[in-house]
């Protein structure tokens, strides 16, 4: 790695960086079908979630990043594996949003990602993760959760989580993640 990307250098370039507003704003689409021409190895929902959204928490994280050599590609994982497998700072579980999913529920309303996930057991986009090991080449933090660390996504994790503890969804039940990798074909262990 160049001694320029250890000292923080940004790594999205600038067309890849967004104005870190929320999805819904009127730039989003444009930039999103920009970006998606210019980088077809990164998914769209990873443009929107971390490039529109939050690009700047991204470049400090991930200073290695390249899209240049790196991809971010949509997998399927089941349930149990998500729960098996990703963890958050200091390889917390993700149940931190448990007890709002709980008063969500006793209420009969919640937030958008909520209601989504009560009605179709599912999220609207996919979680962003990376394999621990690759993280901390891309310049991450020590503390990155293992063995694949959530870049983007706690509250539907979390809640999927939840959902899979009270029954409502089943271990092997498959969900769409997005995975950075190295700029390969993703192997079958990711």
């Amino acid at each position: 790695m160049s001694e320029d990307k250890l000292l923080g250098a940004p790594m999205l370039p600038s067309n890849l960086k967004g104005p870190g507003e929320t999805i819904t704003s009127l730039n989003a689409e444009a930039f999103i079908s920009d970006n998606s021409g210019r980088y077809p190895n990164l998914d769209p929902d990873f443009i929107s979630q971390i490039c529109f959204e939050h690009p700047t928490r991204f470049d400090s994280f991930f200073p290695g990043f390249n899209p240049q050599e790196h991809t971010a590609l949509r997998t399927e994982r089941s349930a149990s594996w998500i729960k098996g497998n990703i963890r958050y700072d200091n390889d917390d579980d993700l149940r931190f949003w448990f007890k709002q999913f709980d008063d969500f529920r006793s209420a009969g309303k919640g937030s958008k990602v909520f209601e989504y996930m009560i009605e179709h057991r599912n999220w609207s986009f996919p979680p962003v993760i990376v394999e621990w090991r690759f993280a901390q080449e891309l310049g991450a933090p020590s503390y990155v959760g293992r063995p694949y660390y959530l870049v983007e996504g706690t509250h539907r994790v979390s809640y999927l989580l939840r959902m899979l503890e009270l029954g409502l969804v089943k271990e092997t039940d498959s969900y769409q993640l997005i995975v950075i990798t190295p700029n390969q074909a993703m192997e079958s262990d990711t």
